[in-house]
Formats: C-alpha cells, sequence, structure tokens
C-alpha cells in the first residue's frame, strides 16, 4: 500500500474539545482508518481525524463515530505517532482516552511528557479528542518542518481493537511506514533547534580536543561561521562536513598499539576503542 499524505494548513485551535475552530473546518479531512492488521476499514461508526499546526505546536483533532446511543468509555482513546525527521528514527507517541487522560511516551529523553496538551468533548454520536504538541518538547533535528512522519491511531482497550491510518498491517510505531503531514506554509523552526546545533558544535569541539594544535585552529574559524548560519539547511550540511572532517583528522592521528585504537591528545595518547 503507498503510503498516505496529508496537506496541513497553518491554524490555531481553542482545544476545548470541539471542531468548531476555523483551522478544523479547513482542514483536510482524514477518514481511511483500517483495522490493525488488516485492509477493512473501521466500520460504520467511522473515525476522522485533522492536522494543523502553527509556530508554537502541531495539533491533532479526532472525531469518533459511536453507534446510536452509546458513550465512549475510558477504554476508548486515540494515538499521534509523530517523528520529525522519520530518516533518523525518533518517535514520540501521544495517547489520549475518552476521559480526558494524556500519557505520552519517546525514543529520547528530550522530555515529551512534559508541555503536550489534550481536550476532549462530544458531537452527537461522537466523542472527540484534541491533542497540542509543541516544538519545545521534541527533540528536533535538523532538517524538520516542512514534512513530518505521523501515524494516527484509534482504539479500544477492551476489545483489543484498533485501527490504523497508516501501513495497518505492519507495526504502528516504524516511522519508516508512517503517513505524511506536509505543512503547506513550512513553518521557522530556528528557536526550536538552537538547542540541537549548540550539543552538535559542542560535541565537535570535545572532539577537536584530540587533534594537533594547527588543525584546531583552522578548525575554529570554520566552527565561528557556523555559529552565524541562519538558513538550517545549510547549517546541516556544513555541520556533517565539518563531523566528518574532523573523524577524519582523528584518524589520521590515531595510531594502533597493542591490539587498541588510540588517539593522540596533545603529547598523550588516549584508548579509544579495543
Amino acid at each position: 500500500r503507498v503510503l498516505p499524505s496529508v496537506t496541513a494548513k497553518c491554524g490555531t485551535p481553542s482545544m476545548d474539545g470541539k471542531l468548531d475552530d476555523p483551522c478544523w473546518k479547513n482542514a483536510e479531512p482524514i477518514t481511511r482508518f483500517l483495522a490493525a492488521g488488516s485492509a477493512v476499514p473501521a466500520g460504520a461508526a467511522g473515525t476522522t481525524a485533522y492536522l494543523t499546526y502553527d509556530k508554537e505546536a502541531i495539533y491533532a483533532a479526532f472525531r469518533c463515530g459511536l453507534p446510536a446511543g452509546a458513550e465512549a468509555g475510558a477504554e476508548e482513546y486515540v494515538e499521534v505517532y509523530l517523528s520529525p525527521v522519520p530518516a533518523q528514527g525518533s518517535v514520540y507517541r501521544f495517547t489520549v482516552s475518552a476521559d480526558g487522560t494524556l500519557r505520552t511516551s519517546g525514543t529520547d529523553s528530550s522530555g515529551a511528557e512534559q508541555g503536550a496538551a489534550a481536550a476532549v468533548g462530544s458531537d452527537g454520536n461522537a466523542w472527540i479528542a484534541e491533542v497540542r504538541i509543541p516544538y519545545r518538547v521534541l527533540k528536533l533535528p535538523l532538517g524538520a518542518g516542512k514534512c513530518w512522519g505521523i501515524n494516527l491511531i484509534r482504539g479500544n482497550q477492551q476489545t483489543g481493537q484498533s485501527w490504523i491510518w497508516s501501513s495497518a498491517s505492519a507495526a504502528p510505531d516504524a516511522p519508516d511506514r508512517f503517513g505524511t503531514m506536509i505543512c503547506r506554509k513550512p513553518v521557522d523552526l530556528r528557536p526550536f533547534l538552537k538547542k540541537t546545533v549548540s550539543e552538535r558544535l559542542g560535541h565537535i569541539r570535545q572532539q577537536m580536543g584530540g587533534l594537533p594544535a594547527p588543525d584546531v585552529r583552522k578548525l575554529q574559524g570554520e566552527l565561528a561561521e557556523l555559529e552565524k548560519l541562519q538558513d538550517m539547511d545549510v547549517l546541516s550540511s556544513r555541520l556533517d562536513a565539518l563531523e566528518g572532517k574532523v573523524l577524519q583528522l582523528l584518524t589520521k592521528n590515531a595510531v594502533v598499539k597493542g591490539g587498541r585504537l588510540e588517539v593522540r591528545i596533545g603529547h598523550s595518547l588516549q584508548k579509544i576503542s579495543s
């Protein structure tokens, strides 16, 4: 099956458990949810999801249809799996129960459990969930912001049933099988990428400690230029290139001694592997 995609428009919902905000009314509806492990649609009850975003966060909303006269219990839930750059593998999971309980987890230690928010409500024979995922709670890699890997799920803990937007026959948390949210107008994530850039520059400086002084002086000029760059795409490629250059220089200055690879730091040798 071809992986699904949706083009999201910029907007900010009220987060009140209702779908009457202009951003939801103008959003492209996502309706094709398949039963887990098969190609069977969700059925008559139906599930519709929507995606939008603004300069601070990504938002998802679900309208989960119910049989006539039925009410959603706490066992009913929806989930958003989010990968800022699927090729890099980080995945965040946000689960909202019909009673409003929000649970989160992530594949890194960025603290995604802090800052996300949810709201639930009802609309005739359906229950509604909204999820707000601030960029600041994500560990965003350079290159994030244009397209996001996303999977959307509706499930019932009591029956074990679930319906999935992308790749229902595969693991729902596999980022290479996620659908795609394309931002109609890419958001400027530079304020949220400063930590990522700082960490990578700090790692490069740490590695430079294993190089001779002449090499360090040359690289310091390149580091100073990178710190001034504002274009995230250019910065990403330049950081990749500089990290590769430092690794080559470290390898050039390494020696093998007694079956161990050692890197020269000043006048001493440091063992880095065996």
